[in-house]
């Protein structure tokens, strides 16, 4: 289970934050562009070191300010997606799925026996041997998600999975999100700034407005503190309800 809790000064506010999920949970930080969405993912991967707090995923820390302790990112085996899908256009969609792979130096059987299985798994491989810069959008986030799942992290990101995708496309990346997340039983941690998407697949919501935090439980949001504030996620989000 991912805990994490945390600050870190931004130019225009303080980011605060406390988020939990579980193993094959999804939970999404939704907000407006600037909220501080992208800046927590950032943190809990590593890429950002806060200024106080602690972070953790199950009995492995990942930071802790009182101690000063800062674990390198390549050491929390985060899969993370970042926006646009960013896969290398040069390289083939087997090249791309393959690439972390390769950088932890694993033997090839290895390499290739996940790749394969995975571009299964994503509906691609019939794409292997393309170049990735000849790809839809849809497909293009599909090769992402299978390079980001391949080196079996313990933790999945996701900054704005959905842009640009239409509504087939969405659809397609919400089944593989879902169902990848189950089969590794890992947290996946999603961004959007759209409620549509993240009525759509969340377990549970954490709203960022200006740095604050605030779990969104069945249409009404609670900060972390009060004494109302959950422990588990409703198992339910009715997307009439609004915080």
């Amino acid at each position: 289970m991912l805990n994490a809790g945390f600050s870190l000064p931004l130019r225009d506010f303080i980011l605060e934050v406390k988020v939990d999920a579980r193993p094959g949970e999804i939970a999404v930080f939704m907000g407006e562009n600037g909220a501080g969405k992208t800046t927590a993912l950032h943190c809990i991967a590593g890429l950002c070191t806060p200024e106080r707090g602690s972070i953790s995923l199950g009995s492995k820390l990942f930071f802790d300010s009182a101690s000063g302790f800062h674990l390198p990112p390549e050491e929390r085996q985060v899969g993370y997606v970042f926006q646009n899908a960013a896969v290398f256009p040069h390289m083939t969609v087997a090249g791309n799925v393959e690439f972390g792979l390769r950088n932890r130096r694993l033997e090839e059987s290895v390499v290739e026996k996940r790749a394969t299985e995975w571009m299964e798994i994503m509906e691609i491989s019939d794409l292997r041997d393309i170049k990735a810069s000849h790809l839809s959008g849809g497909q293009k986030q599909r090769v992402a998600l299978a390079r980001a799942l391949a080196i079996e992290p313990r933790i999945l990101m996701l900054d704005e999975p959905f842009n640009g995708l239409d509504g087939r496309s969405q659809e397609n990346v919400d089944l593989h999100i879902r169902q990848s997340t189950k089969k590794l039983s890992i947290p996946c941690l999603l961004v959007t700034h759209r409620r549509d998407d993240a009525y759509r697949v969340a377990d549970h919501i954490y709203r960022f407005v200006q740095g604050k935090v605030l779990r969104e439980v069945d249409g009404v949001c609670i900060p972390p503190g009060n004494k109302m504030y959950p422990t588990r996620h409703a198992d339910t989000i009715e997307p009439g309800h609004r915080c």
